[in-house]
């Protein structure tokens, strides 16, 4: 990964350099051709004139000549380096290239076939040295000022990066302000009578404005730290520490913006208060999982010392999924989890399966763990990303599924309230006679419509989410890999 990122960087160097050159050939190559072409006219606009080209003794002019002749050999030896370092470049670009690809095919076949391979020491044979090493260089104060100071200086330098930063910083100082419209918009929801959607899509976009600000602040400063090319060897691993804790950190801020008091969950969605409860007291583990541990293992990933990464690495992986094992029980447990308590009443899938969430949940952290713990760190690490990710995209279809019920449920209670009201109007106006043989038209049934509707939307976020975890587990499992041989559809020529 680092690889690949320092060779963007040196591409966009390299097609500067590549500009420049190629300017610089075509400049002296003009320049060469006017001498080619006419080089009496040419001698004369150099001598001040042809007056004073005649004038001259016939020694000066023949040493005018050789000059001219020296010139035009120079600006032949000028555009032929230039020309070999154009061709140079582009030689250097093209071996990069099939050098970052040849790198990313054996960083996938070793991410499918070669997971099983130990990477560190077991935790009773910790590196203490490297562990110490790893530490000092981490809170180095001295590489972190100069750090900081880089970053100021790019971000105060240029347009682009205050005209996001900005706004960021605004939306911190109105939390208050939309927090008081959330709780607005709650009201506005939970009235028995409303039947619009856009107090739950205001709701929405004050529930993002709320988790945006720190994740995009965070991911701002990694991207101009990414880009500065001297900033010392902390910049590309605090970026990348940077962007991965602002990824985490927004989905987790998200979630708490959505547990809020009046909020989407509380006011908008058919949760339950006890769902509300768990997910509330969940949230402060998953910060801390997420904000300290989620850098330094960023960081030392794109710092590549094995030994760093098989100490403090594995030190603080196995810490991180501790707190996420937690976090499991917490929410999964089968009899004061989210899941045990929610469908008790009536009970579906999800509570019959109970127990076998529980033990995927917390087994999987747990398993995770022992793997590190016996030294398979890097196997560890790459599964463990893919579970963040794999909860991400559930986190996310469940949200997505929970605003699309909404306006389910919105439109139901709107063809209730209209269909009670017509109701409420022929009973004041009396049956009219109509025509004795008419059957009277059929109505639909709003509570069936509604089941269709939601059963055909579950299947809908179940595909869309098998796709997206056939994206994020393919790479990893060869069983999954093997499906690529497969071709769905063929579109000839």
């Amino acid at each position: 990964a680092e690889f690949s990122r320092r060779h963007q960087e040196r591409t966009k160097s390299r097609r500067g350099r590549i500009v420049e050159a190629q300017l610089n050939e075509i400049n002296f190559e003009e320049r060469r051709l006017a001498i080619v072409e006419d080089p009496q006219g040419w001698l004369a606009e150099q001598l001040g004139g042809e007056d004073v080209r005649a004038a001259l003794a016939p020694r000066a002019l023949e040493k005018a000549r050789e000059l001219r002749e020296a010139q035009q050999k120079l600006l032949q030896q000028l555009t032929d380096g230039y020309r070999g370092l154009v061709d140079t470049e582009l030689a250097v670009e093209t071996t990069e290239r099939e050098l970052t690809e040849q790198i990313d095919a054996y960083r996938k076949y070793v991410t499918e076939r070669v997971l099983g391979i130990r990477s560190a020491q077991p935790i009773w044979r910790l590196d203490l040295p490297a562990l110490l090493a790893a530490g000092t260089w981490m809170t180095d104060a001295i590489a972190w000022t100069n750090l900081l100071t880089a970053l100021a200086t790019a971000v105060l330098a240029q347009v682009w990066p205050l005209a996001i930063a900005l706004p960021l910083v605004v939306l911190l100082g109105l939390r208050r302000l939309l927090r008081r419209r959330l709780q607005r918009h709650g009201d506005a929801a939970a009235r028995g009578t409303n039947v619009a959607y856009t107090p739950t899509a205001l709701a929405a976009i004050d529930t993002v404005l709320l988790a945006a600000p720190v994740p995009g602040l965070l991911l701002l400063a990694g991207w101009r730290l990414f880009a500065l090319p001297d900033a010392g060897d902390l910049a590309h691993p605090v970026a990348n520490g940077l962007v991965e804790t602002g990824l985490g950190l927004g989905l987790v801020l998200l979630l708490r913006a959505v547990v809020l008091p009046k909020g989407l969950a509380e006011a908008h969605f058919p949760w339950q208060t006890t769902t509300v409860a768990h997910l509330r007291r969940a949230l402060p583990l998953l910060l801390v999982a997420v904000v300290p541990f989620a850098f330094g293992l960023a960081a030392l990933e794109v710092h590549g010392d094995d030994q760093w990464l098989g100490s403090l690495g594995a030190a603080l992986l196995m810490a991180q999924l501790v707190l996420l094992a937690i976090v499991a029980w917490r929410l999964l447990h089968p009899t004061t989890g989210i899941v045990g308590g929610r469908f008790r009443p009536t009970p579906g899938v999800l509570y019959r399966f109970r127990r076998l969430w529980f033990l995927l949940g917390v087994g999987t952290f747990a398993a995770l763990f022992v793997m590190t713990a016996l030294g398979y760190e890097y196997t560890a690490q790459q599964l463990t990303s893919r579970v963040h990710l794999t909860v991400g995209v559930l986190a996310g279809a469940l949200l997505l599924h929970a605003m699309i019920l909404r306006g389910l449920l919105l439109e139901r209670r709107r063809l209730q309230i209209q269909r009670a009201k017509e109701r409420l109007q022929a009973a004041r106006e009396g049956d009219p006679a109509g025509d004795a043989g008419v059957p009277p038209p059929v109505e639909l049934d709003p509570q069936s419509l509604a089941q269709q509707t939601q059963t055909l939307l579950g299947g809908a976020i179940v595909v869309v989410v098998a796709i997206g975890l056939f994206r994020i587990w393919v790479d990893v499992l060869p069983a999954l890999g093997a499906l690529r041989q497969f071709e769905v559809w063929n579109i000839g020529a």
